[in-house]
């Protein structure tokens, strides 16, 4: 129970200076505190509404916490789907995973991998991936950011197949031949 004759006493043993002190002190945190609602607010928005496929996963297993929209999509899924799953477990090659874990204990993140993933759907995409390690709430996880790159992936091997091939008749040309020589 608070003692309201005691709050009243305090207050006016105070000096008119050191009631505006407060009063101000007070305005600002409340500024501040309403400030910090709004970066988050837009922060959150930012990460739940971009383009880009973001993930925070578990570490060592690599289970997902949180995925937002774009993810989900990528995956295959619902985002509330998405929760739970072992991420590794849409890598398509078993030595992506190996060669990304070496990299983590190596470097302690992952910068510029690139490696295909299968949807639910069994939907191939190359996609590049960054990660980076961080504590929230105690716990250690893995913060990564996927961006789909099949299209570039397309354009190399459709720009590489008409570099060593005949473009009349699709045969291997000359390029292709000393390639194969060397």
């Amino acid at each position: 129970p608070v003692d309201y004759g005691r709050k009243v006493a305090e207050i006016a043993g105070m000096s008119i200076g050191q009631m505006v002190s407060l009063a101000i002190e007070h305005e600002l945190r409340s500024r501040a505190e309403a400030g910090l609602r709004e970066s988050e607010a837009r922060f959150r928005a930012l990460v739940e509404e971009g383009p880009l496929p973001m993930l925070v996963m578990s570490r060592p297993e690599g289970r997902v916490l949180y995925g937002n929209a774009a993810a989900a999509e990528l995956i295959g899924v619902g985002a509330d789907e998405l929760i739970g799953e072992l991420a590794p477990a849409f890598y398509r090659r078993e030595e992506d995973r190996a060669a990304i874990n070496e990299e983590l204990a190596r470097t302690g993140n992952v910068r510029n991998r690139e490696l295909e993933v299968v949807s639910k759907d069994e939907r191939v995409r190359w996609v590049m991936l960054n990660m980076h390690p961080m504590r929230v709430e105690g716990r250690d996880v893995l913060l990564a950011g996927v961006v789909d790159v099949t299209a570039q992936k397309q354009l190399e091997n459709t720009l590489r197949h008409q570099a060593l091939h005949d473009a009349l008749t699709g045969l291997p040309n000359r390029v292709h031949f000393f390639d194969a020589l060397t």
